[in-house]
């Protein structure tokens, strides 16, 4: 009997030779990252993010006191109603409850630096961080609203201030979530602009405003960041609590599972993963702000492994949220451009001339952008996600079928 022990030693001391022969499919993708010059560890990551420093995540520590410390009932059911897109009327008088904590809000978006990822490097869409340009965005339409526009501007600006911070922070949901809510930023701009829009000293700091606004952040950079999230999230997750239940105990035979087969299989899995992400960077356009190259870069990746053998295991929503990421920059860049349009118009009108086409520059066309009179209201606009004229016109049932508009007048006239 003693040779079969010798014999049962030998083979899994073979078997664990033979695993180790393999190697990290994940360690060798970080590997090719390295070698082809993209991110590949974290620390490099955050060498491009200014969130370092002594005062990292002070802002944010700032804002999370004022939320967190809520000891008022009412207070607490006005901040929650608030982020629940709740009907105008009952806006209004909630925005008054909670006006001393928008104050607190608007002190911490002074602060230089505001780290808002947690330890896995990760950013809640819906946490407490990503809140805060829609919260003060409300605050700044109940402000116009009631005949403050400059104290309207300002709320503005501190929430511009918090997409910036957002999107400093390294990762694309970082940046999905800064550049989306600058979009309902310059949307509230041409709200609070409008209520006092026959003053040319106010529509000129309506221009500033949109010109001052920092660059968008740079994409090859924020789409390399998430590769690396993604790498280091798979290398710390333990594959035998992945697959095994974590009610029943763990037997020898689970951990002979995790070593020769669901360890090595679920590594594929994930390198195949990190592949695809490292394909998708190949072949990504020089310019780093080229949006509809870098969004066709990931959909061609997708279309190329669609009969790979690990397709079915794939997370095909990976090129579909990396090209709807980028297809948002693109949106927030029509925006920027349109709602300056927009205001120079206004402002040429003002100073008594005849308003005329802008020639700035469509994002989506790459012509000039569009110009209409309206009669009430001149109109600047982008053709939008479909490069289709709509004439100036958004149509609220299909939001990828509408022109991007701003303007300025007495009225809108197809509302």
């Amino acid at each position: 009997m003693r040779w079969l022990w010798v014999l049962a030693v030998v083979l899994f001391v073979a078997l664990l030779t033979w695993r180790a022969s393999l190697g990290n499919p994940l360690e060798m993708e970080r590997a090719k990252l390295h070698e082809q010059g993209f991110l590949s560890t974290w620390n490099e990551v955050i060498a491009f993010s200014p969130t370092e420093g002594q005062d990292a995540g002070s802002g944010y520590r700032s804002y999370d006191l004022a939320v967190e410390n809520i000891k008022d009932p009412a207070v607490a059911k006005a901040f929650e109603d608030l982020d629940h897109h709740i009907p105008p009327a009952q806006e209004e008088q909630d925005v008054q409850v909670i006006r001393p904590l928008l104050a607190q809000l608007i002190e911490a978006s002074k602060k230089p630096r505001w780290a808002i990822l947690d330890e896995g490097h990760r950013f809640d869409p819906g946490g407490k961080a990503a809140r805060g340009p829609y919260l003060l965005c409300v605050l700044a339409r109940s402000d116009a609203h009631r005949g403050h526009p400059e104290m309207a501007l300002n709320d503005l600006r501190a929430a511009a201030r918090m997409c910036h911070q957002m999107w400093s922070n390294p990762g694309m949901y970082c940046a999905w979530g800064g550049i989306g809510r600058e979009i309902v930023v310059l949307q509230t701009l041409n709200i609070v602009m409008s209520s006092k829009q026959n003053d040319p000293k106010f529509v000129q700091e309506g221009i500033d405003f949109v010109k001052t606004l920092p660059p968008l952040p740079n994409l090859r950079r924020s789409l390399e960041a998430e590769c690396v999230r993604y790498l280091d999230d798979f290398q710390k997750q333990s594959t035998l609590e992945a697959w095994h239940d974590p009610d029943a105990p763990v037997t020898i035979v689970d951990r002979a599972k995790d070593i020769f087969w669901e360890g090595p299989h679920e590594r594929k899995r994930e390198a195949y993963v990190i592949r695809l992400r490292r394909e998708a960077l190949e072949r990504l356009p020089r310019d780093p702000m080229d949006w509809e190259e870098s969004a066709h870069a990931y959909q061609s990746v997708a279309n190329d492994h669609m009969d790979d053998p690990f397709s079915l295991e794939f997370p095909t929503g990976t090129e579909a949220v990396a090209s709807t990421f980028i297809h948002v920059w693109g949106t927030d860049c029509a925006y920027r451009v349109v709602e300056l349009a927009a205001l120079q118009t206004q402002l040429e009108r003002l100073q008594g001339g005849a308003p005329s086409p802008s020639r700035l520059i469509d994002p989506y066309s790459h012509n000039r952008l569009l110009f209409r009179d309206h009669g009430a209201v001149f109109v600047d606009y982008s053709v939008g996600p479909d490069r289709v004229d709509n004439g100036g016109k958004g149509l609220e049932s299909d939001p990828w079928r509408m022109d991007i508009v701003a303007g300025y007048g007495k009225s809108w006239p197809w509302k």
